[in-house]
């Protein structure tokens, strides 16, 4: 389940994660909070990311950059002497979600994966995705995507459904209209998807090439 904190004040000081460099240390996730203008947290979540027996910290952060709200996913580590260092951080993407009202759903660390979910409804189109994120190979990147789709949100429509591996390149793909299934399995290059470099976009019918919608 999603946890929110909304923060009535603004804070200061941004701090930008570091890379193959000494990584500053926060006493407690309120001291790193303080550390950035944030606005609001829409939800958190704590877990083994590192493989390392802790709980380490991932959180959807409201901030504000140059007078606008924007969204970042921060994944910070929890280190043996029990303080907090960042080790990740998203593309940002702006707060307000749009016609479409676009955005991040959930967070969730299982399996020292980090899950999150993204969706979006607009008139009868509706969909959401549930990206899979691991430290893999020396780089935090999407490894898998689960995504569902449908242009019709009164059930007429199509509805598809797919599970991707962007390690293997493997897709299974499940077509739905006028209750009739239709699975189709094939193959993608593999994809290099970078946790710094995700904000979203892109990860619903991932494998489609014209819009559903």
């Amino acid at each position: 389940m999603v946890k929110i904190i909304v923060f009535g004040f603004a804070l200061f000081a941004f701090v930008n994660p570091t890379h193959g460099r000494e990584r500053v240390e926060f006493n407690s996730i309120e001291s790193f909070v303080k550390s950035i203008t944030v606005t609001s947290i829409r939800g958190y979540t704590v877990g083994d990311l590192m493989g390392k027996g802790r709980e380490d910290w991932a959180g959807i952060i409201t901030s504000d950059k140059n007078g606008e709200e924007q969204i970042n996913i921060y994944i910070l580590e929890k280190t043996g002497s029990g303080k907090y260092s960042i080790v990740e951080k998203s593309a940002p993407r702006p707060a307000f979600g749009g016609t479409g009202n676009y955005g991040y759903e959930d967070i969730e660390i299982n399996n020292k994966s980090l899950f999150i979910t993204f969706s979006y409804h607009w008139h009868e189109c509706a969909g959401n995705s549930i990206s899979q994120f691991k430290l893999y190979k020396n780089n935090w990147r999407m490894i898998g995507v689960n995504s569902f789709e449908t242009n019709n949100t009164d059930g007429t429509g199509m509805d598809v459904k797919s599970d991707t591996n962007l390690i293997t390149g493997n897709i299974i793909v499940t077509r739905v209209k006028k209750g009739i299934s239709q699975i189709e399995k094939f193959k993608i290059n593999p994809r290099l998807i970078l946790f710094k470099e995700f904000n979203g976009d892109g990860t619903i019918s991932i494998h489609e090439k014209k819009p559903l919608c």
